[in-house]
């Protein structure tokens, strides 16, 4: 073994030096990184192939290991049984499959204590093999090994089916991430088999404190920096069952005459990453002969097998950890490679085990299986690797970063939102997403055993902050606006009240952005940038990477790959719904998220193009650099909302009267229904006489009493923040006019002449006929006690004039900005979970209650017609 451990890095023309560095203090050992030493140039090698311990290189496998390979650790199957786990906590309670495997062991010991109830014995025993292959093989039987669909060269490239199967268990709540995939564990106390695994790790970990002792008093005897990982402990197993296949690729391009030309990877080139900085890994292998679990002579199985299946090590500077880009400079792994030392090959028996202690992994050292052998004689290897993976691979970590993201919704800033929309996508793609892809299998063995609680928080604290991120762009909208002139008043008539709240609105967001400015002005670096690169843009840029995201996420779930698995293993929809009304509560226990974001991800880019434009007007002031946000209400016809909610209509006095009263059996439209509304019941929203197809209502409305008045005495439909249902109806079909003489020919019915503002236009636009099933006009002269009458308290603009229906009702405090109309910001607390409200008096201190029924007996109500 050489005597120190200090040497230089690759030098710039390739090579690498061969001398020791100069010596370090001891105080600034403990921060620098040092490359494994070289492999001894006088010492012959294979020209090409693995280094493997073998007639005539013996000699050179050695020194391999001692050298360029320290770190890697065998423990044989005499030197494991030896062992007996130490941590009580780690002990199994005994029954009749324990018990058959704990008599194969040899100096049982009882452990003292009893259970209360039957008195029976709990025993620390021997890990045998025979006692981990049982619980493998259990696991098997159950289902839990899967086959996975990695993307090993990140989002937006091929995805790729694994070679093998597998299973994670390990503490509750952890995760491992390979490859671009989420694993998600079971626990180790899910059943009998994950218990023994559990035992199994105990056992691993004692004995890797033991080898990094070793390691550690060998570096200190030659001058070298010590070990940092001495404490080694694993919170996660991942669990490999490894068959040979046809499919299986080359290990390495070699000539035909080499030893090693009929190797097949089962899993490739790699260092683990996720871990915790220089932790150790724990492999144990346990081999299964061909169509059989048991094996009567044991001698036979070793030496037919353990020469079938091998672990390869190779020298790669950087390959993981901290320094893993910087230190390659952005190179590939194969330019990191150091072609002085050879690749190593280890057969191992089966029962054995081999550690990578400290820094084997965590810097400069990759490894590989493969199988010289083929269907007939590989058999099956099963290989469990304990791991200890850092913190933010267990899902509490994120639920309680955003939760304290939650609480701090008060304040208000560029690093504060980039912070809270990280976060966001974090949940959404590295934990929701990744959960959902792997199918109804996976699922059906995790979800509600397992990952049901976990996952619901983090679709409620998604969704939380989703609304945050909609309300910050409303924000810098309407400060923008203000910015512009927009809050002045020029005009001689009195505003609304509806006006006056809007203009009260943007001076409260300017004055907000203004402050935010200020504070960034007096940091060091931002003095002088505007608003547009201090506030806008950063939140544009953060919309913009959502949205690549999104729109990658969605080609992965559409991958060819998933043709070729088994149904159960496609991805599931995951279940987010979007378009949904601002402040929509999500309880923890709900299992879906709401975002009042549009689903699509180019309307993602508008927005943040919009937002780009919104930063620009603010800095110059200039008013038609603000555009209208018409993303926010464009759903497509295939919208899965359409089956679910319930929606209303706007229509115009006089065509609102003539519909519910079945004067007018044909509704024109310039676009057709929503398939999904056909023949579903349509609430007739009436909305004050104005011009040809120009609304009435903004985006988002409030529901009123048909006589409400507001505060001003001024009638609420004026305001144009509230809209009363008149009835409501049904379309039983939908006909396309091509021509104006099939348009006019059915006058009668539309009723729309030909020169009105609704009338055929020869620009060779078709118009839609919207044909009229049932109808109903409700009876206001006895609205409160009319059993009819819905209990809707506010809607959202979903498709041009169609809006949807909600029970909930809001404070109307946040502006509309497409037409300068009030709607809400947050949940009205008053509102219950079930979406009841409880009567509101009117300033004229009448109290109402409106109960809606769905009963289909109400008769129609004839009434004189308005035109």
């Amino acid at each position: 073994m050489p005597k120190s451990r200090h040497r230089q890095r690759k030098n710039v023309d390739g090579t690498h030096n061969q001398a020791a560095a100069p010596p370090v203090p001891s105080s600034e050992m403990s921060s620098i990184i040092h490359l494994p030493p070289p492999f001894p140039s006088n010492l012959s090698k294979p020209s090409n192939g693995f280094l493997r311990d073998e007639s005539p290189y013996r000699e050179s496998f050695q020194a391999a290991i001692d050298g360029p390979y320290e770190g890697f650790v065998i423990d044989s199957v005499q030197e494991l049984q030896q062992e007996k786990p130490t941590s009580d906590s780690l002990i199994l309670q005994t029954d009749p499959v324990q018990d058959r495997y704990s008599r194969q062991t040899n100096n049982e010991s009882e452990f003292d204590e009893q259970k209360s109830s039957g008195k029976n014995d709990q025993k620390k025993h021997k890990i045998t093999e025979s006692f981990v292959s049982f619980a493998l093989n259990a696991m098997n039987d159950r289902g839990e090994f899967r086959q996975d669909v990695t993307q090993p060269f990140g989002l937006g490239t091929k995805c790729a089916k694994t070679y093998v199967t597998r299973c994670l268990v390990g503490e509750p709540g952890t995760s491992y991430k390979y490859l671009g995939l989420r694993m998600f564990a079971a626990p180790f106390e899910c059943n009998d088999s994950t218990k023994a695994i559990r035992q199994l790790g105990a056992l691993m970990s004692q004995r890797s404190a033991i080898h990094m002792h070793k390691l550690n008093e060998r570096r200190r005897a030659c001058g070298a920096p010590p070990c940092k990982g001495m404490n080694p402990s694993f919170n996660i197993c991942l669990i490999n069952r490894m068959v040979y296949t046809t499919d299986l690729k080359p290990t390495m391009a070699l000539p035909s005459d080499s030893d090693d030309r009929h190797a097949k990877t089962c899993v490739s080139w790699h260092a683990d990453s996720s871990l915790e900085h220089y932790s150790t890994i724990a492999v144990y292998q346990t081999l299964e002969t061909p169509n059989s679990k048991k094996v009567k002579n044991k001698t036979n199985k070793e030496s037919s097998l353990s020469k079938d299946w091998w672990v390869g090590l190779r020298v790669v500077h950087h390959a993981e950890g901290p320094n893993a880009s910087s230190g390659r400079k952005g190179s590939s792994i194969e330019a990191a490679l150091v072609p002085e030392t050879p690749p190593v090959a280890v057969s191992l028996p089966s029962g054995s085990a081999y550690y990578l202690l400290d820094d084997f992994n965590h810097h400069h050292h990759q490894h590989v299986v493969f199988t010289t052998g083929n269907d007939d004689s590989t058999g099956v290897r099963y290989s469990c690797t304990f791991r200890k993976l850092r913190e933010s691979h267990n899902v509490q970590y994120w639920i309680e970063r955003a939760t304290a993201l939650k609480k701090s919704f008060n304040k208000k800033g560029a690093k504060i939102w980039k912070a809270e929309n990280l976060v966001s996508q974090e949940l959404e793609f590295e934990w929701i997403r990744q959960f959902y892809i792997q199918g109804k299998r996976h699922y059906d063995c995790l979800w509600a055993a397992h990952w049901k609680k976990p996952l619901q928080e983090l679709l409620s604290l998604w969704s939380c902050l989703e609304h945050r991120a909609y309300q910050t762009i409303e924000l810098l909208r309407a400060a923008a606006e203000a910015k512009c002139g927009m809050d002045l008043d020029n005009s001689a008539c009195r505003p609304s009240k509806g006006e006056r709240k809007e203009r009260d609105r943007r001076r409260k967001a300017l004055s907000t952005v203004e402050a935010l400015l200020s504070r960034s002005d007096a940091e060091v670096g931002s003095l002088g940038e505007g608003a547009s690169s201090q506030l806008y843009i950063p939140m544009a840029e953060c919309l913009e990477e959502q949205a690549k995201k999104r729109e990658l996420w969605e080609k992965r779930e559409r991958d060819h790959v998933f043709r070729e698995i088994h149904p159960d293993c496609r991805p599931l929809p995951v279940p987010f719904r979007f378009h949904r009304p601002v402040g929509e509560p999500v309880l923890p226990s709900c299992e879906w998220g709401s975002s009042p974001f549009p689903t699509a991800p180019t309307a993602l880019k508008e927005l943040a193009r919009q937002l780009r434009q919104l930063g620009e007007a603010f800095d110059e002031g200039d008013t038609s650099k603000i555009a209208l946000p018409s993303w926010k209400h464009a759903v497509s016809m295939e919208w899965g909302g359409w089956e679910e909610g319930t929606f209303g209509l706007e229509l115009q006095e006089p065509w609102a009267g003539a519909v519910v009263d079945g004067s007018k059996s044909i509704e024109t439209r310039l676009y057709p229904l929503p398939p999904a509304l056909l023949g579903k019941r349509i609430y007739v929203l009436e909305s004050k006489s104005g011009a040809a197809g120009v609304s009435g209502l903004g985006n988002f409305i409030d529901i009123g009493n048909h006589q409400s008045e507001t505060a001003d005495g001024e009638s609420a439909v004026d305001s144009g923040r509230h809209v009363h249902i008149i009835g409501w109806c049904t379309i039983s079909s939908v006909k396309k006019y091509n021509h104006r003489i099939e348009f006019e020919q059915d006058e009668s019915r539309h009723l729309v002449t030909s020169d009105s503002g609704y009338g055929w236009t020869d620009n060779g636009t078709p118009i839609y006929g919207w044909v009229l099933g049932d109808y109903h006009r409700y009876e206001y002269e006895h609205r409160r006690n009319d059993a009819q009458q819905p209990s809707f308290s506010s809607g959202v603009r979903r498709f041009r004039s169609l809006f949807e229906l909600s029970q909930n009702s809001r404070p109307v405090d946040v502006v509309d900005t497409n037409t300068n109309n009030n709607y809400s910001e947050s949940f009205d607390a008053s509102t219950s979970v079930s979406g009841k409200k409880k009567g509101k008096r009117n300033n004229k201190g009448h109290r109402h209650n409106h109960n809606h029924s769905n009963s289909n007996n109400a008769g129609k109500v004839k009434r004189r017609k308005r035109f």
